[in-house]
């Protein structure tokens, strides 16, 4: 299946065409562990969990604690 945006003609919409063939790809595969832990392996390190988090304290101007 493929989605192409009609936004060129001025419709807010997507023209859908499918493959001629229905096995024409292979099934994708999935990952096995939870998508809890998927999320937790990407953003490790990367969320904001604090009020004191340094990327909050610069987009309020708040000193930050240098260490």
């Amino acid at each position: 299946m493929q989605a192409t945006s009609r936004k060129s003609e001025n419709v807010e919409a997507y023209k859908v065409d499918f493959a001629e063939d229905e096995d024409a790809f292979p099934e994708p595969k999935w990952p096995t562990q939870p998508l809890v832990e998927l999320i937790y392996a990407s953003f490790t390190g990367r969320m904001i969990e604090r009020a004191d988090h340094a990327a909050i304290l610069r987009l309020i101007g708040a000193k930050q604690k240098l260490s």
